[in-house]
């Protein structure tokens, strides 16, 4: 084989000498892509086609170095689609409005992307190439043109612009010829990455070899490219707190909505000209069969982009009444890929309106109807232009303030929009605290009416063991008293003996509360094996000690993954928990945060089988979190749904926490049903929450609570 097309590398199908009928201009390319793999054409073969491809796998290299450079050239591919010298094919590209589909636009997008990545790393030497190039993001497409007529031939073009070490950018130009000549419809840039044969571990592509100038340009433009999409994901409000100039911009707006009517700040009014952003949704759903399944039988990703595209069209049209114009695509991030027999859910919403624009993000995930587990695989962005004024979309929780837009619809990529929605959360549930707490400058809480603290140390309880049948034994101390008890929930990794956990048994002794601390398994001075310990495991711990150590019904009071726990023990034993506190609550968080890295780093560490988390928290620098431990936490997830607690909950968390991001106990606060919710906001705190200030706030929130609890009862 010569190359990628084995007549030559440039293919003209539509003009020229290899014009051909219908669509089988789409259908060569696809099929030259099968070729390139080994793919079956049959879904019946797939099996034995996989198993031909694994032994492609002696032909990987193990380094970067091994590879021959290739030129930008060597990737260049123009193709036609003949629009408007075929007829039958244009039936397949028309819409309703009698103009291209640009669904399938996209599609098409997205084949010509892989085969010029493939163009780059071919080898004649071989008959088949031993990668897996899949697609990771679109970067962007910017339209130039917004008709795109439907009777009129369009011509791709495309070439390699940019190459790491496994991934691979490409950029496509869209040209239409219309009135003698070829006129700009689109700009497009894909990034895509290299895995190995069974799709498991990265693989290493061709360097780029840069022959001019201009080519040298082409190349920096993707190296800022890069930096712009890091620069972007450690710019996140996920992991970095809004700024003071961002909180008191949003609160302003936030208390717009309030009713001057009520005292209350669940009571909200809509502006004029204003819709809630959750009357501006629209949500779809797909069976995945093989017959949209790509060359590694899985659902072809300009599938999944074309049913995006068309659901979030549709959304914008509902919404604003009329027929909306694409402008741009930004940021189509493929997470997780899709298989065939998967529910895809497909989420359309209207995050940002400004005069003529409509911009518009669909979430896609797959449900496991068993195990009714949900991941999510894609995120898309699509901004629209219209032709009436659109009413303004106003967020009424954090859910839809937290949506990752990037902005101001004359400049597509700004972040500073969501930036704003996202703050706005903080600073309406930092000030939604009803009774016991004020802000001072400094950063500390202050108790308006505090009954105790007491700053001298009490001897501790003795350290007793628990037995069970069959299970390690579990270490706890325990001070006995009157209800309601405060039981403690310390952290992955830690004990019962932390500053937290000290300063609550000198409380409660104090009061004449009962309190209990305890150990999990393979944690302290419990026995059992750490490693072998999962989010099900210490639940039952829990749930044991709840149920055969605490007297009566109790405060659970949770530290991090203790957090989870105590919202998991709460489910299951609502008649012995009275009130809950999460003190940097990590509810989901090792899944989520897994399930948020790259798709290559993912596959590294699941071919390690553990997962190292930097950390400043514990003396290793770091949580070694298993794969067992991740998988089996997935069972335990709890922020896909409404959460059946109904005690009042306190949720205190550090806006400088690195470890959990405080936006997590603003989404349990948002998912839990109870109607006595607070969440309380540090600006200097930290994820161990374990200074003088901090412990006081925790204390204080319990003596409140307890007082509260008395009261009712």
């Amino acid at each position: 084989m010569q190359g990628v097309f084995p007549a030559r590398q440039s293919s003209r199908y539509g003009r020229g000498k290899r014009t051909l009928a219908c669509d089988q201009w789409c259908v060569v390319v696809r099929n030259r892509l099968r070729q390139i793999v080994g793919a079956s054409t049959n879904w019946k073969d797939h099996q034995q086609a996989l198993a031909e491809r694994i032994s492609l796998s002696k032909h990987l290299v193990n380094s970067q170095e091994e590879l021959p450079a290739k030129s930008m050239k060597e990737s260049e591919i123009e193709v036609h689609l003949p629009l408007g010298t075929q007829p039958s094919l244009r039936e397949k590209y028309l819409n309703f409005h009698n103009s291209v589909r640009f669904g399938r636009i996209l599609e098409d997008l997205d084949s010509l992307a892989v085969l010029i990545c493939y163009s780059h790393t071919w080898n004649k030497d071989l008959e088949r190439s031993p990668l897996s190039i899949v697609t990771a993001l679109v970067d962007k497409i910017d339209m130039r043109r917004n008709i795109i007529y439907p009777d009129c031939d369009i011509k791709f073009t495309g070439h390699v612009t940019w190459v790491g070490k496994t991934s691979i950018e490409a950029k496509m130009h869209m040209t239409q010829f219309h009135d003698g000549a070829y006129t700009p419809v689109l700009d497009a840039t894909f990034v895509m990455v290299a895995r190995d044969p069974e799709n498991k571990r990265a693989a290493f592509v061709n360097p780029l070899k840069l022959e001019n100038p201009e080519e040298e340009k082409i190349f920096q433009q993707g190296e800022i490219n890069k930096k712009r999409r890091v620069e972007l994901s450690t710019a996140s409000l996920l992991k970095v707190a809004p700024t003071a100039e961002e909180r008191t911009l949003v609160h302003s707006l936030f208390l717009n909505t309030l009713d001057a009517k009520t005292v209350s700040f669940r009571s909200r009014i809509l502006s004029p000209n204003s819709v809630w952003m959750e009357d501006a949704k629209l949500k779809g759903l797909e069976i995945c069969h093989p017959q949209e399944r790509n060359i590694f039988n899985r659902i072809f990703g300009g599938f999944l982009m074309r049913k995006a595209y068309e659901l979030g069209w549709t959304n914008a049209c509902v919404f604003a009444g009329c027929r909306p114009v694409l402008v741009a695509v930004d940021d189509i991030m493929f997470r997780k890929p899709v298989e065939i027999g998967s529910l895809l859910l497909l989420s359309s919403q209207v995050c940002y309106t400004e005069e003529h624009h409509v911009q518009v993000r669909v979430h896609t995930e797959v449900l496991d109807p068993l195990t009714r587990q949900h991941d999510t695989t894609n995120v898309f962005h699509f901004t629209f232009q219209v032709e009436k004024l659109v009413p303004a979309v106003v967020p009424q929780s954090y859910g839809e303030r937290a949506f990752p837009w990037h902005g101001n619809p004359v400049k597509y990529r700004d972040v500073s929009v969501w930036c704003v929605w996202f703050s706005m959360a903080a600073v309406a549930l930092t000030h939604c605290r009803r009774r016991a707490f004020q802000a001072l400058g400094n950063g500390a809480v202050q108790l308006l009416s505090p009954r105790c603290f007491q700053g001298v140390r009490q001897k501790s309880s003795t350290v007793q063991y628990a037995s069970r049948p069959d299970l390690p034994k579990l270490a706890y101390r325990r001070v006995k008293g009157k209800s309601p008890g405060v039981m403690f929930l310390p952290g992955y990794g830690s004990n019962m003996n932390g500053p937290k956990a000290e300063a609550l048994e000198e409380f409660c002794r104090s009061l004449g509360h009962s309190y209990l601390r305890f150990d999990y398994s393979g944690h302290g001075a419990s026995e059992g094996v750490f490693s072998e310990g999962t989010i099900g495991s210490w639940k039952k711990d829990v749930l044991f000690m709840l149920d055969e150590v605490a007297e009566g019904p109790q405060i659970l009071v949770g530290s991090s993954m203790g957090g989870w726990l105590m919202l998991l023990a709460a489910i299951a034993r609502p008649e012995k928990t009275k009130a809950l506190v999460g003190i940097s609550t990590a509810a989901d968080h090792f899944v989520t945060a897994f399930k948020s890295l790259p798709l290559q780093t993912r596959k590294e560490f699941e071919d390690q089988g553990v997962w190292k988390i930097p950390t400043k928290s514990n003396e290793e620098g770091a949580y070694t979190i298993s794969m067992d431990l991740l998988k089996e936490a997935e069972n335990h997830c709890l922020l896909q749904s409404p959460i059946p607690i109904t005690c009042p909950v306190r949720l205190i968390h550090g806006l400088k926490d690195e470890d959990v991001p405080w936006h997590i106990s603003i989404q349990v606060a948002e998912h839990v049903l109870s109607n006595d919710v607070d969440v309380i906001l540090r600006r200097h705190g930290q994820h161990r929450m374990a200074n003088k200030d901090d412990i006081k706030l925790m204390v204080y929130t319990i003596d409140d609570l307890i007082d509260k609890l008395t009261t009712m009862a």
